[in-house]
């Protein structure tokens, strides 16, 4: 402000019950008129309540070596058959897959919540960076009843460990989900070896096992940049053996009958009647922003779609593998189509 006794200019925060709001910071300058002594000029620029702080940084640690991969920024190859090992190609396929991976990560990852940015707010609940307790035990208690291992073996009068209480249709539809996930293992093993891809799927596939299609929709975006690099000897994306593929088949099948019955049948002191678990359902995937929709639930919802259009893209692709099977029918069947193509 130059010492201008009319000017002045400030940084501030906010404080809730003396403790420091984050991300709730700001600056703001205003200008007094010398002749009405009234306010003329105020300008105040608030901190982006959606800045990821060092969240960013874990992200672009994870991210980085694909991209650096992709883009080529490592070392020049020495020879050119390594120059040809290593080339990426920016494809139509590759964009449309990083934007979609991109629209993922903001709308059902990071988008602001309602209580913070009401105008900018998408979805119900909480995004990663601002996750609640509660929504936080959910999913802690969920990924411990992992495939209903721990409620089945309780069950049984084995109690080792007590599984913690979790609704039944959450606990179903979350492990149908991580069911699907598993059975996609298969696929992208088999398309990986057909378009020759180098990176190596099975690493991709275990994170996508807890983060879904945030790791998903990259992977592909660097695999359509990357196809044909792979050299024929190449081992690293060997698909799995019959055997295995009827043993993912079996256990897909298996976890997948399993949920339909935990959500609409399994513990019914807390999830009720089929009514009540309808309502409840309705409850969690209510899109309002300010009502009181579940995120998380609506982010595996989004998941199941996406695996889906997997499942037609990837068994569509592969159907000349499996001539024996009936693929033109079973890609099209979610879920237990894609099961019984691995039988």
């Amino acid at each position: 402000t130059s010492g201008d006794p009319l000017c002045v200019g400030m940084t501030w925060h906010v404080e809730l019950g003396g403790k420091t709001f984050p991300n709730a910071r700001g600056c703001s300058f205003y200008r007094i008129s010398p002749t009405t002594g009234r306010l003329v000029y105020a300008r105040d620029i608030v901190e982006n309540p959606t800045k990821l702080g060092s969240t960013a940084f874990a992200i672009m640690r994870a991210v980085l070596p694909l991209v650096r991969k992709q883009i080529g920024a490592a070392d020049a190859p020495s020879t050119e058959s390594d120059k040809k090992n290593i080339e990426r190609t920016i494809t139509p396929a590759a964009v449309a897959f990083g934007f979609a991976g991109a629209a993922y990560w903001y709308i059902l990852l990071l988008s602001p919540p309602f209580s913070m940015m009401p105008s900018a707010a998408l979805l119900p609940g909480e995004p990663m960076w601002a996750v609640a307790p509660d929504t936080l035990s959910e999913v802690v208690a969920e990924s411990t009843d992992f495939f209903f291992v721990l409620p089945l073996l309780n069950n049984l009068g084995i109690n080792f460990m007590q599984g913690p209480d979790v609704h039944p249709v959450s606990l179903g539809f979350f492990n149908a989900c991580e069911a699907y996930a598993l059975l996609l293992l298969p696929l992208l093993l088999r398309q990986a070896k057909k378009r020759g891809t180098s990176t190596n799927v099975l690493p991709v596939w275990s994170a996508a096992m807890f983060l879904t299609n945030a790791i998903l929709l990259p992977y592909f975006a660097v695999a359509k940049s990357e196809e044909g690099t792979a050299s024929s000897d190449d081992g690293s994306n060997a698909p799995l053996s019959p055997a295995a593929e009827r043993a993912f088949g079996i256990g897909g099948l298996a976890v997948g009958a399993l949920s339909v019955y935990w959500t609409l049948a399994a513990n019914p002191e807390l999830g009720g009647s089929l009514a009540d678990r309808a309502s409840y359902w309705s409850s969690l995937v209510a899109l309002d922003p300010s009502g009181g929709g579940s995120r998380v639930t609506i982010a595996f919802l989004v998941d199941a779609a996406l695996f889906y259009a997997w499942q037609v893209w990837l068994m569509g692709e592969l159907a000349d593998e499996k001539p024996e099977k009936q693929t033109s029918v079973l890609r099209f069947v979610p879920f237990a189509g894609l099961a019984l193509w691995l039988l």
